[in-house]
Order: C-alpha cells, then sequence, then structure tokens
C-alpha cells in the first residue's frame, strides 16, 4: 500500500493548498486512490464538475510533479443500448 495525497477542486489547473493539508487515502495504485478517497473522504459537489487530483511524485522542493486528474460529475448517462438487464451488470460491479 502506498499513502496518496487527494485534492478535490473545479478546475485542474487551479494551483494546491500546502500538501501538509491535504487529506490521504492508502491504496495499491493512483486510481485505487480515486476510489479510496470517494469513499473516505467524499467531495462537496457544488459545481457540475470537478476534480479529484492525486499527487504521484513531487519535485524536490515539495511540490507536486506529477498529479492524476480525474474529473466527476453529478450527472449520470445511460448508454443508448442500455436495457432493463443491464442491471445484472452493474450489480456484478464490486465498487466496496
Amino acid at each position: 500500500m502506498q499513502r496518496w495525497s487527494i485534492h478535490y477542486t473545479p478546475s485542474r489547473f487551479d494551483s494546491f493548498p500546502p500538501l501538509n493539508t491535504l487529506p490521504h487515502v492508502d491504496a495499491e495504485t493512483a486510481l485505487d486512490a480515486v476510489y479510496a478517497a470517494l469513499r473516505q473522504c467524499p467531495p462537496m459537489l457544488t459545481e457540475p464538475c470537478i476534480f479529484c487530483r492525486v499527487i504521484v511524485t513531487v519535485h524536490t522542493d515539495g511540490s507536486p510533479r506529477h498529479v492524476l486528474s480525474v474529473p466527476l460529475t453529478v450527472e449520470r448517462t445511460i448508454p443508448l443500448d442500455w436495457s432493463a438487464n443491464a442491471s445484472s451488470i452493474i450489480d456484478g460491479l464490486n465498487l466496496d
């Protein structure tokens, strides 16, 4: 497991607050950290779309170097080929 710093923001280009003030989650990968963050410290969805940013690496001065930015939205999309039987696929997903 690795510890990942998480930052929610309306723009993926916003500057980061001090890294020691950010919440942390433990996960195997940066993408797993997004799922963990959504469960452990869910964002306040006040914008139509916000970004969950995971700090992957930092510079020697401690500032973020590589960041995974994942857009989050409250909107739901329904695939064109959706049918009532598609719910069995959703029930089979293990998001916990």
